[in-house]
This record gives C-alpha cells, structure tokens and sequence, in this order.
C-alpha cells in the first residue's frame, strides 16, 4: 500500500471535522432533546444562517480535554442545539480509555449514536443510516429538506489530540480525522504486470 508521511509539526497540516448525517432517528426532536439535557448542557441558536455561523464559530473556539462540544440540527426542533459537557460527567462505556474520551466524536459515537439512540456504533465498516461530509452546509441542507433526520457537527480533531491517541497505541473512532490538504492521485504509478 502507498503511504504519504509527513511531519505533525508540519505547518500546512490541517485537519477538518466530519459530521455525521442520520436518515432516520428512532427518537423524536422533543424526546432527543430531553435525553440529551439530561447528559449536556443544551444552548439553542436560531435555525438561521446567522445561527448556524455561530455554531460553528462556538464548535472552532479552544481545544480542552476537560470539555466535549457537539452540534445538532435535528428535523422537528425548532432550534439549533449546541451540546457541551464535561468529559468526566459523561456516561462513557467503562472500557473507554481517557484519551479516547477526550475526543468529542467519541463522546458523539459512544454516548449519542451508541447510547440515545442505539445505534451500532464502533464497528468499522460503517452504521447503517449514517454519511459522513466535510460540509457543514449541505448536512444542514438534509435535514431542512427532509432527507435526514438529524445532523450532528463536531470540532476539528487537534493535533495535539491526534498525538496522543497515537502514542497510546490506540485507534480513533471511524472518519475522526480529514487531513488536508489532500494529495493529488498518479503522483507515483507502479506497474502492476511485471513488466519493465
């Protein structure tokens, strides 16, 4: 397999956030809600542009282990909701090592996919009913046009956090990292049939 290795110190490494989209949820907005106020704080923003630009700014603001910070746009609410808490009142699997549950996907996988919501979450290869996008814009678009149920933003992953799962040895939960910028593909070519 081809690999590209590059400094983590290097400046023009950057790596993005993936949200998650979900088709279809089995709890109602109402419901969620509820379940997610017993778990998070929940501050609600306007479901406008202006709402949705100050969700993000807030999601961008300070990297802290002490802290996870999520973002939902769920169909039926009439709010965006911005979740924070602390990663020590947070009902992790007992399993979970403490640098993993710094991460705020892992406190999105394991405590609202996985918990709320009983989804199989943690298992490479996917769930079922979830996308992944880089696009916070078009997740958003999902769900107001009605092709989701729900979408949920999280942070950009930090270096500094990148390294330490690391050299924990361990792996990070699925699509927890986008590095860009991407490389471009055919900058090596192998052939394949033996020839010269």
């Amino acid at each position: 397999m081809l690999a590209y290795l590059t400094r983590i110190e290097d400046p023009g490494l950057v790596v993005l956030p993936t949200h998650r989209v979900l088709a279809s949820s089995p709890l109602a907005a109402d419901d969620l809600e509820r379940a997610l106020a017993a778990k998070f704080r929940v501050d609600r923003l306007p479901w406008t542009d202006a709402g949705m630009a100050r969700l993000l700014e807030r999601l961008s603001c300070g990297d802290t282990e002490a802290t996870v910070r999520l973002g939902a746009a769920v169909a039926g609410a009439d709010a965006l909701w911005l979740l924070s808490a602390a990663t020590t009142a947070l009902p992790f699997p007992t399993s979970t090592p403490a640098v993993l549950r710094a991460l705020d996907v892992t406190a999105l996988h394991q405590v609202v996919l996985g918990g709320m919501l009983g989804l199989p979450i943690g298992e490479r290869g996917g769930t079922p009913g979830l996308t992944y996008t880089q696009d916070a814009t078009a997740a958003l678009a999902a769900v107001e046009r009605g092709g989701a149920a729900a979408a949920f933003f999280v942070p950009r992953t930090s270096l500094a956090a990148l390294r330490a799962v690391s050299l924990a040895g361990l792996t990070m939960p699925e699509k927890s990292t986008y590095f860009h910028p991407k490389l471009l593909t055919g900058l090596v070519i192998y052939p394949l049939d033996g020839g010269g």
